[in-house]
């Protein structure tokens, strides 16, 4: 196998931080984490803000099959459980998968399993719609990227700091080996497929002070059969809060390009495609508009090929 820069220098931060050999990555701390409901970021809007932009994008729906990766005490799963049609949560700590399963228990959630394992010692036997990973020490590290990528069908979704990985500014624990952005340069050197949806979020000190923190989720899909107009087909519903910040966007049935300002009719229904929203074309009225904030190019030539594939 070819051992790229970006890979090897993300390897290199993991083996110093070091920290798989210090009492932090024992059963026994996080057994302890457990007993203090701690492990996580409190609140749910970080989720939420994932949970909006799979749903609309049509990366997750009822059927999907998701497999936490160190579940913790399970806040996405109960709240991927709820959209989704079976979730797995995966922990080697016994006290978290313990607290993990009573808390969807008490929610009346029937719908998921449970797996106490090492994730990089498990052999899995199937793949999964979709793969979650989140402030999780084992997946700080380009092997566990790669197992992830390999089980799933679907979505990776990998979330951690957007801090430095050189410099001073390096967070000192893990040498940088935390933070997305060695996960990005490792996915741009391998060529798959990302997008980048950063969360800031506030922290309170000790001494009562707001500290805003950054993170970020990388939502990766290996697929070779997942082109960009194919890609670029997910960004077209339940985009209204998005389009109403783009300035230009256009439509793939007649090829238009105008301002989202010229939208004044949006489908908005009580399902998984037009729940928040999505733009009716006011040229031809068709519900085929993408925007600039989708990543794709809003031109003649990408929006006739779009309409090449779908029309």
């Amino acid at each position: 196998m070819t051992v790229f820069f970006s890979r090897q220098k993300w390897q290199e931060a993991y083996e110093k931080a070091g920290f798989y050999r210090t009492e932090t990555n024992t059963i026994e701390y996080w057994d302890k984490v457990a007993e203090t409901d701690g492990g996580s970021l409190s609140g749910k809007k970080h989720i939420e803000c994932i949970k909006d932009y799979l749903i609309a994008r049509k990366l997750i729906g009822a059927h999907s099959t998701v497999l936490d990766i160190g579940c913790g005490l399970g806040e996405y799963v109960r709240e991927f459980a709820d959209i989704c049609g079976h979730v797995t949560a995966l922990d080697y700590s016994e006290k978290m998968l313990s607290v993990c399963k009573e808390r969807c228990k008490t929610a009346g959630i029937d719908n998921v399993s449970y797996i106490l394992a090492d994730f990089m010692e498990y052999d899995f036997t199937e793949k999964y719609d979709c793969i979650i990973a989140c402030l999780n020490p084992a997946t700080y590290q380009p092997d566990a990227f790669d197992k992830m990528l390999a089980l799933s069908a679907g979505p990776v979704i990998y979330f951690s700091m957007d801090t430095p990985i050189d410099g001073p500014d390096t967070e000192p624990v893990y040498c940088g080996c935390n933070s997305v952005r060695y996960a990005e340069e490792y996915l741009k050197e391998e060529g798959i497929y990302y997008r980048k949806i950063p969360y800031s979020y506030e922290h309170i000190m000790d001494d009562g002070k707001i500290r805003n923190i950054d993170f970020a989720y990388l939502v990766a899909i290996k697929d070779e059969n997942m082109d960009d107009v194919t890609l670029a087909h997910r960004f077209s519903n339940n985009h209204m809060t998005a389009l109403k910040k783009d300035k230009i966007c256009g439509c793939f049935y007649c090829t238009g390009i105008f301002s989202p300002d010229e939208i004044e009719d949006w489908l908005i229904d009580d399902n998984d495609c037009d729940r928040y929203g999505t733009a009716i074309c006011p040229y031809c009225g068709i519900d085929s508009v993408i925007g600039e904030s989708s990543g794709f190019p809003i031109t003649k030539e990408f929006l006739n090929r779009m309409k090449d594939r779908w029309f």
